[in-house]
């Protein structure tokens, strides 16, 4: 007798939507160097959005620890021309990964309607340009990529920390004119946090959804703390530790609204599996 079979619908609406990390740098920490050309990114890019991507998030400068910093020509000489095609040939919303004003307002001519800002809207420029975009991603980073994980990293309560920060830069967002329901948080998973800081946030990563703006993006793909866990040091070895996490998330109801992930057909299936036993098996 064959087993009964299992009515599958589609993910529930309170499922995340995936953001596909498509980084053009020879230096990233989990894939850098894997597409040398516009045409191998604008391709990766492609198929991230048939595996399911909602957004795809183009970066050209690593934020990985330690990373140096990289002037603004060769930045915008990374991301434009692929913003420029991915615009173009993907439905998809493109977002531009960057600090730097200059390649903010580039990227937005160039076709990208979301800012993802690692250093949380620090710089004036930067946060007075940023209601531009139909969408704004701020995230909490302790010091800058050359120095978040130096020193030690205490916080007092890590989660309350990060949430004060995010809420007064929000604040400072919608008061140079942002609309706060278009306005994303991010935890900042890895950036200036130890594996139990990491592990904190995304236990009560329901605390940034009390903020009441559009939502939360959680970037723990492949990070070092999942590889600490899962006992993998390298990296690109770390995505069925990511899936579980995503896994995870889904079936406590305490999904964020994006997740960030390099591996997105692996993230879709944990999602989608995962929706169908959400809240008890």
């Amino acid at each position: 007798m064959n087993p009964p079979s299992v009515a599958v619908t589609s993910a529930p609406k309170s499922s995340p939507k995936i953001m596909g990390i498509l980084n053009v740098t020879p230096d990233s920490f989990s894939d850098g160097g894997l597409y040398p050309s516009v045409e191998a990114v604008v391709q990766r890019g492609k198929e991230m959005v048939a595996q399911g991507a909602s957004i795809l998030d183009v970066g050209g400068e690593s934020t990985r620890p330690n990373a140096p910093e990289v002037t603004t020509q060769v930045e915008l000489g990374r991301v434009i021309p692929v913003i420029e095609r991915l615009a173009k040939e993907v439905n998809v919303g493109i977002s531009i990964d960057t600090r730097k004003v200059e390649v903010a307002r580039a990227a937005y001519d160039s076709g990208a309607t979301w800012l993802n800002d690692v250093s949380g809207l620090r710089e004036r420029e930067m946060l007075e340009f940023s209601p531009q975009f139909e969408r704004v991603v701020i995230m909490h980073m302790r010091g800058i990529p050359s120095t978040m994980q130096s020193g030690e990293i205490n916080y007092d309560d890590v989660v309350t920390h990060v949430s004060d920060y995010l809420e007064a830069r929000v604040k400072d967002f919608v008061n140079v004119g942002g609309n706060f329901k278009s306005v994303f948080v991010d935890p900042g998973i890895g950036f200036g946090k130890t594996t139990q800081h990491n592990i904190e946030l995304i236990r009560r990563i329901q605390a940034f959804e009390n903020l009441g703006c559009a939502g939360v993006v959680l970037g723990a793909s492949r990070k070092r703390f999942l590889g600490e866990i899962a006992e993998q040091e390298l990296s690109m070895k770390r995505d069925p530790a990511t899936h579980a996490l995503s896994a995870i998330l889904v079936h406590s109801g305490c999904a964020p609204a994006f997740l960030r992930v390099h591996d997105v057909e692996g993230t879709r299936q944990a999602i989608q599996v995962a929706s169908i036993f959400q809240g008890g098996m």
